[in-house]
């Protein structure tokens, strides 16, 4: 009856208790017709004018079906016809009209065998009682939850072992029923993109099946041999709605170059780390690091769009624009906090002033003095006397105490002729003063964007570490600056004078180097005041514009359409060449010249991008 379930509950009903089930039973209860619509036997006016809608509209198809019987059936009825006797063929038990209906007329609108619709006919009139527990117990539809294990052994009345067993043998038999179908004549596996989950919420959409995207990835992956699956099927279909596991499809061309596994894994793995602050990476160079070393240009951008894909569709909340972003998941505990403030401040603190700093920082913590008095728990803390002020343990074993890592470092270096050591023998003195040196850190304290007293410089392809100013011979070659480093209160000067004029925090991309560069100076500068590299008044002077102006912080709008088109019309315009493969203006174009030759553009877009397609081929 799914031939008629579209109609009403009355013509529904009506044609139910009269037992008409196909086009052509219709036709003996047309008692008569007028000049406006015909009349059927015990319905009313509205419900004939609905049966006799419902005929005219099929009326192409009752045609195309009578052809169906007769010879010399030629070109698309022909392969219609063929494809749906292929399909019954498969599945004896299918009723053959409204098989025929469905698949066929959906076949002649679409332009190609609608796969996913004869799928799911056959799941739908599949009576075998094994073949349905594995059905409902396995998560292929959209917004609807699977019954457990448990449920069904209870309905069914055997043991949930016995069940799972039942679940497996049909996942298996179902696996090679869909091979099987595949087979069908005049079928093409390649209509189908598995690319973005827009692509497979509109192959549902179109064919008008519920299944989710991925069990519409697990099928690509078994019918066209151009795609490789990215997941366990057992985890994504055998898991409740909520912990199912997300499945990807990748093209195989591209897995001799890159492993997504390893690449979803890494992405997992960093979100489940104990992160204290948020933390962003670009896209492009998190993938850079794992992939191999004989991918061309061409081929790793399309790489780094097939990871865009899959952050899209299973991490949607942690991809924006061209970064990765791995949120806050951890606080530390106060203790550990007032470590912190002791390092920053590079000087005892009282109770007072640590509530004060703390409240501030983290107004949702509500601390109290006992909670600080505690803070002693903390190896690395000592009180003094008892003044209820604390210092760090390290400050009473020298008379360095209030010394950074760069004055020792300097000393250091000043000491020597010429002023350059390598970062071995600059910890290697540091570690006489302070506890636990690492490398790293002094390395990024030395030469942190904020402080140009220290440089990098070369001998005999071996790295040291020298003042900028300092009398050094030629023997050492100096590390040249991509860009001239401005002192630190003059960028602090440059970026609030930016804030009070946009109202907002400098933004990181698509914009003018300076824009971008005061992003990266004020980010730079938090993560060296979060690691004590900063002085007291630099780490000062970016406490005031943070509790000043953090209000004003941000996240920018993403680009519109017409925006990207300017970008990418402007470029061609200054540089008489297409923008380089790996750049979001091309990533832009080569996307949205597959939306306009599958005719999903807007008439507007479609406009601009049919004449932005002419400059395109006349440059190329």
């Amino acid at each position: 009856m799914f031939l008629f379930d579209n109609l009403s509950i009355r013509a529904q009903h009506i044609l139910k208790d009269n037992h008409i089930d196909s086009i052509e039973g219709l036709s003996p209860w047309i008692k008569g017709e007028t000049d406006s619509f015909l009349w059927f036997k015990n319905c009313g006016k509205r419900t004939s004018l609905e049966l006799m809608e419902m005929v005219f509209e099929l009326r192409d198809f009752i045609d195309f079906y009578q052809s169906g019987k007769e010879d010399g059936m030629e070109g698309q009825e022909k392969d219609g016809k063929q494809l749906v006797e292929n399909l019954m063929a498969i599945n004896k038990s299918l009723p053959p009209l409204p098989v025929y209906y469905r698949v066929a007329l959906k076949y002649t609108q679409l332009g190609y065998f609608p796969f996913f619709l004869a799928l799911y006919l056959c799941l739908l009139l599949d009576d075998n009682k094994d073949f349905n527990m594995m059905i409902q117990c396995s998560n292929i539809y959209a917004n609807e939850s699977t019954k457990t294990l448990s449920e069904i052994s209870l309905k069914n009345k055997i043991t949930r072992e016995r069940v799972r067993q039942i679940r497996l043998k049909q996942f298996r038999k179902f696996h090679d029923r869909v091979v099987k179908i595949s087979k069908a004549e005049a079928f093409e596996a390649s209509k189908y993109n598995a690319s973005s989950e827009y692509e497979l919420r509109n192959i549902a959409s179109r064919e008008e099946v519920p299944f989710n995207s991925n069990f519409i990835v697990w099928v690509i992956c078994l019918i066209d041999n151009h795609y490789k699956l990215i997941g366990e099927p057992s985890k994504a279909f055998f898991s409740s709605s909520y912990s199912a596991e997300t499945l990807y499809a990748v093209p195989k061309v591209l897995s001799d170059f890159f492993d997504f596994k390893e690449f979803i894994e890494s992405v997992k793995t960093q979100i489940n780390e104990k992160r204290f602050y948020e933390e962003r990476v670009e896209l492009e160079q998190y993938v850079g690091h794992l992939c191999k070393e004989n991918c061309d240009a061409i081929t790793f951008f399309e790489i780094v769009k097939e990871c865009r894909n899959i952050m899209e569709r299973g991490y949607p909340e942690l991809i924006s624009n061209s970064q990765i972003i791995f949120p806050a998941n951890s606080r530390k505990a106060i203790p550990y906090l007032v470590e912190d403030l002791l390092r920053e401040f590079d000087r005892p603190m009282n109770v007072d002033e640590i509530l004060e700093q703390l409240s501030n920082r983290f107004p949702n913590l509500k601390p109290t003095a006992s909670q600080i008095r505690g803070a002693i728990r903390n190896k690395s803390i000592v009180a003094i006397n008892r003044t209820r002020s604390y210092a760090l343990s390290e400050w009473n074993q020298s008379n360095m105490r209030s010394r950074t890592i760069r004055d020792l470092a300097a000393e250091y270096l000043n000491s020597l002729t010429p002023p350059v050591a390598t970062l071995s023998e600059i910890c290697a003195y540091i570690a006489k003063f302070r506890d636990a040196v690492k490398k790293n850190s002094v390395k990024a304290n030395l030469l942190a964007e904020a402080n140009n007293l220290f440089c990098l410089y070369y001998k005999d392809d071996k790295q040291f570490i020298g003042l900028t100013d300092g009398h050094i011979d030629d023997k050492y070659i100096k590390q040249d600056k991509l860009q001239e480093r401005r002192a630190f209160f003059d960028s602090i000067e440059r970026l609030e004078s930016f804030i009070k004029k946009n109202d907002r925090f400098p933004y990181s991309s698509s914009v003018d180097e300076e824009e971008s560069r005061l992003f990266r100076f004020y980010n730079n500068s938090l993560g060296y005041l979060r690691k004590d590299v900063l002085s007291v008044e630099e780490a000062a002077e970016i406490e005031r514009i943070a509790s000043t102006y953090g209000h004003l912080m941000i996240k920018k709008e993403r680009v519109s359409w017409d925006e990207w088109l300017e970008r990418f019309v402007k470029h061609i315009t200054e540089n008489n060449s297409l923008p380089h493969r790996s750049s979001p203006e091309y990533a832009w174009y080569d996307e949205n010249k597959d939306l306009f030759e599958a005719g999903l553009l807007t008439p507007e877009q479609t406009s601009s991008f049919a004449f932005l397609k002419k400059i395109v081929a006349r440059i190329s």
